[in-house]
């Protein structure tokens, strides 16, 4: 696979970017003063909007909307203190319901980019390995690739190419402790799905695979109770997997959940997670 120079790939993104912006496709900016989720309004123009990321506009339910103000009421526009230290009041009562949702124990973090940034540095060891879909989602990557500064193997992997993920593993299973496996469960740019069940498989045969789903896309709209693709595929998350959802693109809230298969890694990612020790700055 061609290996892109990072600057080279900036520029081509700017001269993509600057002339989306010239097309006015991007960077333009809402007008009005409410919004409804079915309509937008730019430059003086009310459109149909297809562009959201709130796939059941359940960002709109007065229930929920409701329920935000009396919050802001109660606690104020934000609560300045770390989660590890002390928890707001409604995390708790938060992190229950989604437990039993999933019926296995969750963490809450701020946003999906915040959870991969909590889990990641925690769950690789300096010994472990990275393979990544190349359509993994790039806040994925991004936190990810912080890991090459402690000498930590990363490599790009076609997509859903598991033949290659194969010979991966029996390439350097016997130079990686652990060897993890990086992917959507519903990518945002292709819309398709990872191999859930055959990835079980190829845990099950080689016990140094480890798993790690960002469904965030697969989240409320897929799944029994809207628990998301991959869990629907897993029915439980095993031990050997990990799994990273959202409440903010489907069930209409700001949040993001953790849920590890094994009790240790949970407790590691509550104890050390980076980007839920400190208080967002």
């Amino acid at each position: 696979m061609a290996q892109i120079k990072h600057n080279h790939f900036l520029d081509t993104v700017d001269r993509v970017f600057s002339h989306a912006k010239d097309c006015n496709i991007l960077h333009l900016q809402a007008e009005g003063t409410y919004f409804d989720g079915r309509f937008i309004e730019i430059k003086g123009k009310k459109l149909y909007h297809f562009g959201t990321t709130g796939y059941l506009g359940l960002e709109q339910d007065p229930r929920l909307k409701k329920g935000a103000i009396d919050a802001i009421r109660n606690y104020g526009t934000q609560y300045p203190l770390s989660k590890s230290y002390i928890a707001h009041p409604l995390y708790q009562e938060l992190e229950g319901l989604i437990e039993q949702l999933y019926e296995q124990p969750v963490i809450i973090a701020k946003n999906a980019t915040l959870a991969h940034m909590a889990a990641l540095p925690v769950l690789v060891g300096d010994r472990d390995m990275i393979i990544l879909d190349h359509q993994v989602h790039w806040s994925v990557q991004d936190a990810a690739k912080r890991l090459k500064l402690r000498g930590v193997k990363i490599v790009l992997l076609r997509h859903n190419r598991l033949d290659l993920l194969e010979e991966k593993i029996k390439e350097w299973g016997s130079k990686a402790e652990h060897i993890w496996y990086m992917a959507d469960g519903v990518y945002s740019m292709y819309g398709d799905f990872a191999p859930v069940k055959q990835l079980q498989n190829l845990a099950e045969k080689y016990p140094q695979l480890r798993l790690y789903f960002d469904d965030v896309h697969g989240m409320s709209w897929a799944g029994s109770k809207g628990r998301g693709y991959v869990f629907q595929e897993m029915g439980r998350v095993p031990k050997h997997s990990v799994i990273i959802g959202t409440l903010s693109k489907t069930f209409g809230a700001n949040g993001s959940l953790i849920i590890c298969g094994d009790p240790q890694w949970h407790e590691k990612i509550k104890n050390f997670g980076g980007s839920l020790t400190f208080p967002l700055n």
